[in-house]
């Protein structure tokens, strides 16, 4: 339990760092504010609805994503980027949808969605790095909000990927599943913390 009150305080922490400057904040920027916004509502409710259902998370995960979306979106300066971004929004939303009515109901986690939406953050960052390589430095790189924000969607999907794929595995031969929810837990100490960052250093 303290792990999750731990992961409670991160993200309320960096809401806060968020929500002081909202104003100055690029758009880009803000849309992050909503995203952890949106991060801390979901444990709330988690922690209210408890085992009961997972249903916050099938609406968390889709909201999540098309708030990533935007915030790639206003990030990218190639407008091809931009496009392919926004292009993929509303079939993967739908796919989203069709995984939680059909195939992981209310009662189970969406992985199957996480799977998607995570491999589309990765690359997403991935693409982040290489337009910060291409760009002419003017500023000390921590000091860029891109570079932790990007650094922050590199990081979660790696770990969450890496999770998801070790639970499913220790749960085939009934292994001890502490370490997993450890890991979850750390992938998301170090999102909220990262973006934390990334909110602290953005201006428009």
């Amino acid at each position: 339990m303290i792990l999750y009150w731990i992961l409670l305080g991160i993200i309320f922490l960096s809401f806060v760092t968020g929500l002081i400057r909202f104003k100055q904040h690029s758009i880009a920027g803000k849309i992050l504010c909503c995203l952890i916004f949106s991060g801390l509502i979901n444990q709330c409710i988690g922690m209210y609805l408890g085992d009961k259902t997972l249903i916050n998370y099938h609406i968390f995960f889709i909201l999540q994503y098309v708030l990533a979306t935007l915030f790639f979106y206003y990030s990218f300066s190639r407008l091809e980027i931009k496009i392919f971004s926004l292009v993929l929004l509303i079939p993967v939303c739908i796919a989203g949808v069709i995984n939680s009515v059909y195939f992981q109901k209310a009662h189970t986690y969406p992985s199957n969605f996480a799977l998607i939406s995570h491999s589309l953050f990765l690359l997403y960052s991935l693409l982040l790095y290489i337009q910060m390589i291409n760009s002419p430095i003017k500023l000390n790189l921590f000091k860029q909000s891109i570079f932790w924000s990007a650094t922050a969607f590199l990081v979660f999907p790696v770990l969450m990927l890496s999770s998801i794929g070790l639970y499913n595995y220790f749960e085939r031969h009934k292994l001890d599943e502490t370490y997993i929810y450890m890991l979850f837990y750390i992938a998301n100490y170090i999102f909220y913390i990262l973006l934390g960052a990334a909110l602290w250093f953005d201006r428009k």
